[in-house]
C-alpha cells in the first residue's frame, strides 16, 4: 500500500495475516504500562494481554460496551487518573477504538473532556499531546484506526460529536484480517457499507484533492467487489480487500471530509440509538441520488458520480449503472436493519435536519443543500 507521505496517516502501519503477533514489539520501550480497550467480542485481546505480561508489559483492561458516551469517557478517566498509564490500546470494532482513541488523548489533559468537544463542547484545542495510541480493527468499516476524531454520544443534547485533533492519528495500526475472519453476514455488510460510504462521500467531498481521489478509488476498486464475494460465502481474500479498504476510507475522510450522510449520522444516532453502520447503509443510496440531483441544478460536474456508478457496475453483477438504483438493490436483503419511520415525523425530522446542518461532516458535501433535500435523503433512506 502506498500513500504519500503529505498526508494525515497513522506512524507505522503492520498489514497482514498473523501479524497482531507483532503488537508487543512494535509498542515503544517506554511503554511498559498499557491500558487495553476492547470490545466484548475481540477475543483475541485476552490472548494479547496475557502475551503482554508474559513480555514484561503491565495490561489494564477496560471494556467498551458499545458506542462511548460523555458519561463513559469521564467515568474511565476517573479510574484511570494517576495511573501511569504510557501507551493505549483499543482492540475491536469502531465503537472500542473511538473509545480507546479518546481516552489516550484525554487522560493527559487538564480539564473536563466536554471542553474539548465538538459543537455541543468548547472545541478548545487540547493541552497536552494524547498517549501512545494503537488500534487493531476487528471489522472493516470505520476506519477509525486511520482517523484523527473519535466519536462520543452526548446524550443531554441527543447527539453524537467528535473529540478531533490531528494529533489523535494513531501512532501504531495493525491489520490482520485473521480477526475479522467469520464476521456475521448483517454486520459485515453494514460495516462495509460504512467503508464503501468513507470512499464515495470523500472522492465527492469540496475538500477532495487528486491525491485523496487515488486513495478513494484504489479503496472502492478493493472494497466493491469483495463485498459482493462476501455475500457469497466467507472469502479470506474478500476480508484481506476489506481489511485494507476500510484502512483507506479512514485515510481518506481524516484528510477531505464526509457530506450529508455522515452529517445526518451524528444526529440520528443520538436521537434514535440507530447504530452508525446501518444509517450509512440506509442513507448512501438516497444521499448519492440527492447529491447529482442538487450538482446538476447547480451546474456542477458530476462526472465522479458517474465514475462512482461506473465502478459499481464493474463490480457486482446485474447492477445497471444507475449508482442510487444499485446501492438500494444490495443493501435490500442484506439483513441490516431498517430505519425508524417515526424519524419522518415532525418535529423529529426538522430535528435531524437541523442537526445535520450544523455537522462538520456536512460542511464538505459536494453542494449545499436545501433543508427539503436534505429531507428527501431521509425519505429515501425509509423506502429499503
Amino acid at each position: 500500500m502506498q500513500i504519500s507521505t503529505s498526508l494525515m496517516q497513522p506512524k507505522h502501519v503492520i498489514s497482514g495475516r498473523g501479524t497482531r503477533d507483532q503488537l508487543i514489539a512494535a509498542l515503544p520501550t517506554n511503554a511498559r504500562n498499557c491500558l487495553v480497550v476492547h470490545s466484548r467480542s475481540a477475543r483475541w485481546a485476552q490472548e494479547f494481554c496475557k502475551s503482554a505480561e508474559l513480555a514484561g508489559v503491565r495490561v489494564r483492561c477496560q471494556l467498551a460496551n458499545g458506542e462511548p458516551d460523555l458519561d463513559d469517557v469521564r467515568q474511565i478517566l476517573a479510574g484511570f487518573q494517576g495511573a501511569d498509564i504510557q501507551a493505549v490500546i483499543a482492540i475491536g470494532g469502531g465503537a472500542a477504538i473511538d473509545l480507546g482513541k479518546a481516552i489516550s488523548a484525554l487522560l493527559p489533559q487538564d480539564h473536563d473532556p466536554l471542553k474539548y468537544l465538538e459543537v455541543v463542547g468548547d472545541g478548545h484545542k487540547m493541552e497536552h499531546d494524547p498517549l501512545f495510541f494503537a488500534a487493531i480493527p476487528t471489522t472493516s468499516g470505520t476506519g477509525a484506526e486511520a482517523t484523527k476524531n473519535a466519536v462520543i454520544t452526548v446524550p443531554d443534547h441527543g447527539v453524537k460529536v467528535s473529540l478531533r485533533d490531528d494529533r489523535m492519528i494513531p501512532d501504531l495500526v495493525v491489520l490482520d484480517p485473521d480477526l475479522v475472519d467469520g464476521l456475521p453476514a448483517p454486520i459485515t455488510f453494514m460495516t462495509g457499507l460504512d467503508a464503501i460510504t468513507q470512499l464515495m462521500e470523500p472522492y465527492l467531498s469540496q475538500r477532495a484533492t487528486s491525491q485523496t481521489d487515488e486513495i478513494c478509488l484504489q479503496g472502492l476498486r478493493l472494497a466493491l467487489p469483495a463485498l459482493h464475494q462476501l455475500t457469497l460465502g466467507e472469502n479470506r481474500a474478500a476480508r484481506d480487500a476489506m481489511s485494507q479498504a476500510a484502512y483507506l476510507s479512514g485515510v481518506a475522510l481524516a484528510n477531505a471530509g464526509l457530506g450529508v450522510v455522515h452529517g445526518l449520522a451524528g444526529i440520528m444516532g443520538g436521537q434514535l440509538g440507530v447504530a452508525h453502520g446501518t444509517i450509512c447503509a440506509r442513507l448512501l443510496p438516497s444521499a448519492m441520488r440527492v447529491n447529482r440531483l442538487a450538482c446538476l441544478e447547480q451546474g456542477c460536474p458530476v462526472d465522479k458520480f458517474d465514475h462512482i456508478a461506473a465502478l459499481v457496475q464493474q463490480s457486482w453483477p446485474n447492477a445497471t449503472g444507475e449508482l442510487d438504483r444499485d446501492l438500494f438493490g444490495f443493501v435490500a436483503g442484506r439483513g441490516i436493519a431498517k430505519l425508524p419511520q417515526t424519524m419522518l415525523d415532525a418535529p423529529m425530522i426538522d430535528t435531524l435536519v437541523d442537526g445535520a446542518l450544523q455537522a462538520s461532516s456536512y460542511k464538505t458535501n459536494p453542494v449545499a443543500l436545501s433543508r427539503d433535500q436534505i429531507k428527501q435523503v431521509l425519505q429515501g433512506a425509509c423506502q429499503i
